[in-house]
């Protein structure tokens, strides 16, 4: 729990720019083919943990396809479906009372999905693990998810549309987030890039 390092969201903007820009159209059609299945209520956990499994190995230099943001339907399939349904109510349930319990659960089990696909672990295991880690590492994780809402107004003022140009960005600081967090990555060569 105490292991990872602070988050430093200018160095996740800068790591998540230059991974997403090196392959920029792959992973904005990665990221709208797996969007646009998640439409699909019961696709929804199974495809979001494929996607995060499609940015934390690209994040590892991986080489991955765009068909890997379905590898829920053949790998923990069923510790997704759980995960997702059981966050999902929980926080919907939070949200019921006051809209700040509903936004604690939900950053407190900010990296399930990544922690089933990537990790391996069970739901409840995956939702104990995050809730433990990210209360350690709250206030970085409130900024990050502070930072991710700033990113995806911008794209909302876009048209609307300017929204999915954006999320390929997001999903990689997800994925950097959860390195620093959970460890275990190998970071890419570093660019200087400055936002």
């Amino acid at each position: 729990i105490r292991t990872g390092r602070p988050l430093d969201i200018g160095f996740l903007w800068n790591r998540a720019y230059a991974l997403v820009m090196s392959d920029y159209w792959q992973f904005f059609l990665a990221t709208l083919v797996a969007v646009l299945c998640m439409q699909i209520i019961i696709l929804n956990f199974i495809v979001m943990g494929g996607l995060f499994y499609y940015f934390i190995g690209r994040a590892k230099n991986q080489r991955r396809e765009i068909g890997d943001v379905f590898i829920g339907f053949n790998q923990m399939t069923v510790p997704l479906i759980l995960a997702g349904l059981i966050t999902a109510v929980l926080q919907s349930v939070g949200f019921l009372f006051c809209i700040l319990p509903g936004i604690y659960l939900m950053l407190i089990w900010y990296f399930v999905f990544e922690l089933v696909i990537d990790k391996h672990l069970d739901f409840w295991d995956a939702m104990e693990v995050s809730r433990k880690v990210v209360h350690h590492h709250f206030g970085s994780v409130l900024l990050l998810f502070l930072a991710n809402s700033l990113i995806i107004f911008i794209g909302l003022l876009a048209c609307l549309i300017g929204v999915y140009f954006v999320l390929p960005f997001l999903y990689a600081m997800a994925a950097f987030a959860y390195d620093d967090l959970f460890g275990g990555m190998s970071q890419p060569p570093q660019t200087e890039l400055s936002f």
